[in-house]
């Protein structure tokens, strides 16, 4: 947390006693203090011993780590503790040093203060690079350069009035929050409410009383996040993993790809070969299905091998592992706390580039495989996939106390909220935690029309083997579903994107999830619905109310539309192959 910053605000004299960490703590802790000086950018001397009211010959720092960090104490303006570490469920209840894990960590997209957004900051200023940590930057640069924190915060606009009495070395959103008299000035033009919807959005805990206090509350948001399509991060322009133009020919950089998944594996990996052979074969570009029964193709530009857990360890996936050629992209799939990874990791190294469902693990994998890229399967047009299809329900018994009409759906279209017979629906595997929370609320769900399907896993779920549903039955009843739930299995905050956005936002079902890792493209209480496990009861009311219906069609509506702009899974495939391509012929030149 010292020096560089630290030896900054040192004299000449005083520098020849600091000449590395060590030095400079014990400077600080003897003189640096009792002088006011700062040993972090996100740690204030002054602000601190006033808001932990600590006396004079008591250490700052050494109170912070002690009691300020436990008591959630602000060390700085614009770091909220209390707010920080509540976008932060997955560590609540731990001792957790926050301002190390904004530092390390600031990639999560996670915002010190409500009034300091940062993703927004990351990208509007796209001079930063994506490993400056961006509250450093405002405090060092930013705010002296007068750029906007947040969407809320006009900067520019506030230094117009108040210029006469402007300290220029003075950071005007710093003293906008700890003056008093210069809250009375608006600190932006376009928005009233900025503190209020600020806390709304950032929170990201669905709060159902927030409609009926201020009915005109949604629309202010989605107008917001909607505005030029900005706020919606894109993932070749937000945390530039990719930085090709999406609007390049495909075909100039690839003609043939070859899909892999396991005759032997869990039916719901199938659905990601059937969704890339879809999006490729409508960018012009040959792709063929294989399993390992029929080797690796040859004269193809990529391999691409979903679940390679699987697919390397069951049946003759076995004599194919040691044949894996170099062109070989693989698709992780697991979590990272699980077994099944574990098993991955085996395969990872051999891969040429490693494709993840989830930006936190991707960016996690990146740390062993530099050539790790998130890869979110979005939008596609009805019909073009069998996930993405109007989907009948099929003759099986596991559906049959559903009527032939509900099975038909005669609409030629995903059903309206209203029109779905399926008040709440889960489809995921037993654990311990699953069935705590739905023993614990076994009597509110009665009240419901509901369909859980949670099967043990002991192994892969294989269509007429182990499994009395296959993708048609998933998704059809999905497609009939008011509510999809997204329970966590375990202790990892995993986003279930193919839960949540494939059999989710994509067949117009309102996804209600506890809190999840944070993932571009999507936002929580605009494209899903995010709540406490403790308060989900009390919020699937509030959308199953009839007189709730309009409102969530515009959300369902809404969700949808940001998908079809923002996430279609054509752009995003052209735009990271033609940057693959751009790195190999980076590589070549250089040789």
């Amino acid at each position: 947390m010292f020096f560089e910053h630290y030896c900054g605000q040192l004299d000449q004299q005083d520098k020849k006693d600091v000449t590395d960490v060590t030095s400079a703590a014990r400077h600080y802790i003897t003189i640096g203090a009792k002088k006011g000086f700062n040993p972090h950018v996100f740690f204030d001397t002054e602000y601190y011993k006033l808001q932990a009211g600590i006396a004079t010959e008591m250490n700052p720092l050494i109170h912070f780590i002690q009691k300020g960090l436990k008591e959630r104490i602000d060390p700085h303006p614009l770091f909220c503790l209390k707010y920080y570490c509540a976008q932060s469920k997955k560590y609540s209840g731990l001792h957790v040093n926050w301002l190390q894990h904004y530092c390390d960590l600031h990639v999560l997209g996670y915002n010190p203060h409500p009034l300091f957004d940062t993703k927004y900051y990351h990208f509007k200023y796209a001079d930063i690079p994506v490993t400056f940590n961006p509250l450093a930057h405002f405090l060092d640069y930013g705010a002296k350069e007068l750029r906007s924190p947040s969407k809320y915060v006009d900067l520019e606009f506030y230094y117009k009035k108040i210029q006469h009495r402007a300290c220029p070395s003075k950071n005007l959103l710093i003293d906008y929050l700890t003056n008093d008299k210069a809250q009375e000035i608006p600190i932006s033009d376009k928005y009233d409410m900025a503190a209020f919807v600020q806390n709304y959005r950032h929170q990201q805990i669905f709060d159902f009383n927030l409609i009926k206090k201020l009915p005109d509350l949604h629309n202010l948001l989605v107008n917001d996040t909607n505005e030029n399509n900005n706020s919606r991060l894109s993932p070749f322009r937000y945390y530039k993993l990719y930085d090709a133009t999406p609007n390049c020919r495909i075909t100039d950089c690839i003609k043939r790809i070859s899909i892999y998944h396991s005759s032997a594996g869990n039916y719901f990996f199938k659905e990601f070969s059937d969704i890339l052979q879809s999006a490729f074969s409508q960018l012009n570009v040959r792709c063929d299905i294989r399993t390992e029964r029929e080797g690796f193709a040859e004269d193809v530009d990529y391999h691409i091998v979903i679940a390679p857990h699987e697919f390397f360890t069951l049946r003759e996936g076995i004599a194919v592992a040691d044949k894996i050629p170099e062109n070989t992209i693989m698709l992780s799939t697991e979590q990272s706390e699980t077994d099944w990874f574990k098993v991955s990791l085996k395969y990872l190294p051999k891969a040429k580039y490693i494709f993840d469902l989830s930006f936190p693990s991707a960016y996690r994998l990146t740390k062993l495989f530099p050539y790790t890229y998130f890869l979110p399967f979005g939008y596609l047009p009805l019909n073009t996939s069998e996930v993405y299809s109007l989907t009948p329900m099929p003759d099986c018994n596991i559906l049959k106390k559903f009527s032939h009409a509900t099975k038909q759906n005669s609409k030629n279209r995903l059903l309206n909220f209203s029109e779905r017979p399926i008040d709440i629906l889960f489809i995921g595997t037993s654990s311990l935690r699953r069935e705590q929370f739905f023993l614990k609320n076994a009597s509110f769900f009665s009240r419901y029309n509901c369909f859980f399907y949670v099967p043990p896993c002991s192994r892969p779920f294989v269509e007429g083997e182990n499994s009395a549903l296959n993708t048609r039955s998933a998704v059809s009843l999905c497609q009939r579903s008011k509510i999809i739930l997204n329970i966590h299995r375990g202790s990892e905050n995993y986003f279930e994107w193919q839960r949540i956005v494939m059999r989710g936002v994509m067949q117009k079902s309102l996804v209600m999830t506890e809190y999840c890792e944070y993932t571009p493209l999507v936002t929580p209480n605009l494209d899903f619905i995010q709540v406490n496990l403790e308060t989900m009861p009390t919020a699937i009311d509030f959308f199953l109310n009839p007189e709730n219906t309009t409102y969530t069609q515009s959300l369902l509506d809404a969700a949808y539309e940001n998908m079809k702009k923002s996430c279609d899974f054509r752009s995003i495939l052209k735009a990271l192959f033609s940057h693959l391509k751009k790195v190999e012929y980076l590589a070549l030149r250089s040789e």
